[in-house]
């Protein structure tokens, strides 16, 4: 039976190394956190006028194996993950995912491999897994609706997302909250279980 062997923020940390790495250099700003009501939107963050910012969400999956230095690397979905991919694309910002790829606590320390998913609207599926046999996907477990994201793709990706002002971000992200506080089945943080996303705000060389 799969199990985990590390915690959601563990993988953050991980996959926020591995995008970086990626895309440091079509970037000349990269700013990823979780909104938080009364601190990200104070009068004094909505002083900062950077503009020309793109914002992607991002959420980490931690890998699952059955033992360590298994060849099995399992990476879950759930549905509450998909219903904040709803909200995010009819906005039209992309959803993506990333989650390191190893059996064993010391193979997912920083610069190890990480896979990245895009997450399509609409996914009507309450939990997926996505399996991994000696580090390469077992495409029988791939879903049309998740894509599995290159290198390449997953910059153009980033470089395909809106523009937009630090303030417009934080309205933005207001509106977020407040849609989440009248519908909690999408899991807010502080009130009900669930996986805060990760806003990342980066700036691309033009």
């Amino acid at each position: 039976m799969i199990s985990g062997f590390s915690n959601e923020r563990t993988s953050e940390y991980m996959i926020l190394n591995d995008l970086y790495g990626k895309i440091s250099g079509e970037c000349v700003f990269f700013y990823p956190f979780y909104f938080h009501r009364n601190r990200d939107d104070t009068k004094l963050s909505m002083q900062n006028d950077i503009a020309d910012l793109q914002l992607t969400i991002c959420f980490s999956r931690r890998p699952k194996t059955d033992h360590p230095k298994s060849n099995l690397i399992t990476v879950t979905f759930r549905d509450s993950l998909f219903k904040h991919a709803d909200y995010f694309a009819d906005r039209g910002f992309p959803t993506i995912a990333g989650s390191p790829i190893g059996s064993s606590i010391e193979n997912i320390g920083f610069g190890s491999k990480c896979q990245w998913f895009q997450l399509q609207a609409g996914i009507n599926e309450s939990y997926v897994e996505y399996n991994f046999y000696d580090y390469s996907i077992d495409l029988e477990t791939v879903i049309k609706d998740i894509s599995l994201l290159d290198d390449i793709s997953l910059v153009n990706l980033l470089r395909s997302a809106p523009t937009l002002s630090w303030l417009e971000i934080v309205h933005l992200q207001r509106e977020w909250y407040e849609f989440n506080m009248m519908n909690r089945a999408l899991a807010l943080y502080y009130t009900i279980p669930g996986q805060r996303p990760i806003f990342i705000a980066y700036k691309l060389k033009h």
